[in-house]
């Protein structure tokens, strides 16, 4: 009996851009340990290249890092010596080494921070990325193993760097409409500190895409997740901000979550503008009864939410309510201000 299935029509098909079939991913490992058969860097995004032995595959051992290229300013373009650039990128990357830090990854076998930067620039400039609207999701694994297991012990070829590019404008395959995105609460709830300090930015995601699953088949575009008490976490990819009826801005607690670097960019944009923010612990009900709901992430920036569990936000009005709007039109500029980015070096 024949079994096989047919192929996709395009690999391409989740994608809005065309150029995504024919990109090159990067891989390697650490200079100082690459062993003659691992020295290859970049690869054909349909060509296999991660050893079935490194860590993340034998057990979702790895830090990652989402990262968002913005293009040049309306002022300027590349052909006047504008840049594209690489937004709050020595954020991530103090995110990312802190987090390898907090799982015991050996510095000696660790990629340095600035092979980190050299194989970002050398990825996007391959790519022909040098017009932004990219983005990176940058996976350090543990490295590759000698054998099966989980004793960190069996891993001696080094940390392994893991690049994937895109083209993507902040776009999102599931439902969504101008007005802002629905979302549905989990069954599933974020795990406390006690059990895995969400400060480590770990790669092993099963307790967001479980929720993202149950969202999905509902209909909704992603997952309100709780904590074990019932209080909002966040959603599972974004933390989550709030006006409600007094016209305060709150956001839940990082106790729970990522404490997002987008989230700490809208809390400095706030400052900036006088705006207070309260952190603290918000029910469900708030959420239900806020006035406006907006969800943060390095890859989309702001997004509004319009419904959660079939109750609608504020008035519905297109592009989210006044404090939504103009904290949006603060943040998009962030990316072009001094201090913000890293330009492309190439």
């Amino acid at each position: 009996m024949n079994r096989s299935k047919k192929a996709p029509s395009s690999i391409t098909s989740l994608y809005e851009d065309p150029r995504n079939a024919n990109l090159y991913v990067h891989v390697s490992q650490p200079a100082h340990m690459a062993t003659p058969g691992r020295r290859r860097r970049l690869y054909p995004r349909n060509v296999p290249s991660i050893s079935p032995w490194d860590s993340a595959v034998q057990g979702g051992d790895a830090v990652w890092e989402g990262l968002r290229v913005y293009p040049p300013s309306a002022a300027e373009d590349t052909a006047d010596g504008g840049s594209a650039r690489v937004f709050l990128l020595d954020k991530h990357l103090d995110r990312l080494f802190a987090s390898a830090k907090a799982m015991g990854f050996r510095k000696g076998e660790m990629h340095t921070r600035e092979e980190v930067m050299e194989a970002i620039m050398e990825i996007l400039q391959v790519n022909k990325m040098e017009g932004g609207n990219v983005h990176i999701h940058m996976t350090l694994t543990r490295g590759e193993k000698c054998t099966s297991s989980i004793n960190p012990k069996s891993n001696i070829y080094g940390t392994t760097l893991v690049l994937l590019p895109e083209f993507h404008n902040p776009t999102d395959i599931a439902p969504r409409d101008d007005n802002g995105i629905v979302l549905l609460t989990a069954a599933h709830r974020r795990p406390p500190p006690q059990c895995l300090d969400s400060k480590m930015h770990h790669a092993n995601r099963i307790v967001d895409v479980l929720p993202r699953l149950q969202a999905h088949v509902a209909g909704a575009a992603e997952a309100l997740m709780l904590d074990l008490e019932g209080y909002v976490a966040g959603t599972d990819a974004a933390n989550l901000f709030l006006i409600n009826a007094a016209g305060a801005l709150v956001t839940p607690t990082a106790d729970h979550c990522v404490p997002g670097i987008a989230r700490q960019a809208v809390l400095d944009a706030c400052r900036e503008i006088g705006l207070t923010a309260e952190v603290r612990r918000v029910s469900l009900a708030e959420v239900y009864c806020a006035e406006e709901v907006f969800a943060t992430g390095t890859l989309e920036g702001i997004r509004v939410v319009k419904n959660v569990d079939g109750r609608e936000i504020g008035e519905g009005a297109e592009g989210g309510g006044p404090v939504t709007r103009r904290l949006k039109a603060l943040y998009d500029t962030l990316p072009y201000r001094e201090g913000w980015f890293i330009p492309l070096s190439f």
